[in-house]
């Protein structure tokens, strides 16, 4: 049986956001190598004064929640291992998700980011498995500390997986003959 190879790990990095002086743009989406990540919901910032390293993505008031959605541009299937994230001035509840062909939910996973400050800085979330394959991941944040409050992403690892290429299926088959015809010999 065949199962499907993982490619290198992408990060999603948000370094083609463009800074036009401002210290935050709005987010809208960014395509990085096989992946497009687009704002779904909610006030996203590109910010350029703090990252890990600078451009991050953050959600900040007056609306307290939102989400954005991460795909292959190739319709490839991929998986999702980790992010970085801050929530600044008070918590954030997250809520990830990852959803296969036909919008059918392969994981849901949810917990709060606590407060990073008063020296913000970010921390690290792992996927609990990152074998599953999905179609789309969906992130979603809620800020839990008022208007004040704000909560950064940055470096999303993505895997895309990949079929087995035509070569080995062949080599396989050649082997597999091979053998049948040595135990058919042998018999």
């Amino acid at each position: 049986m065949f199962l499907p190879r993982v490619a290198t790990a992408d990060v999603i990095t948000f370094d083609n956001q463009i800074n036009h002086g401002e210290g935050d743009e709005p987010f809208v989406s960014e395509t990085e190598g096989q992946f497009r990540v687009a704002a779904t919901t909610g006030n996203w910032r590109a910010g350029f004064i703090f990252g890990n390293s600078e451009p991050s993505i953050f959600i900040e008031g007056p609306m307290p929640s939102g989400s954005i959605t991460v795909t292959n541009i190739a319709g490839l299937l991929f998986t999702w291992s980790g992010l970085d994230f801050s929530s600044n001035n008070g918590n954030t509840a997250y809520d990830i998700k990852g959803f296969s062909v036909g919008s059918v939910q392969r994981f849901d996973e949810t917990g709060v980011f606590t407060n990073s400050g008063p020296n913000f800085h970010f921390d690290t979330l792992l996927s609990t498995d990152s074998s599953i394959p999905i179609n789309s991941l969906v992130i979603s944040l809620t800020l839990l500390g008022g208007i004040a409050s704000t909560a950064n992403l940055d470096n999303i690892v993505v895997n895309a997986t990949l079929a087995p290429e035509p070569s080995s299926l062949l080599l396989l088959s050649i082997g597999l003959v091979g053998l049948i015809c040595y135990r058919k010999a042998m018999n």
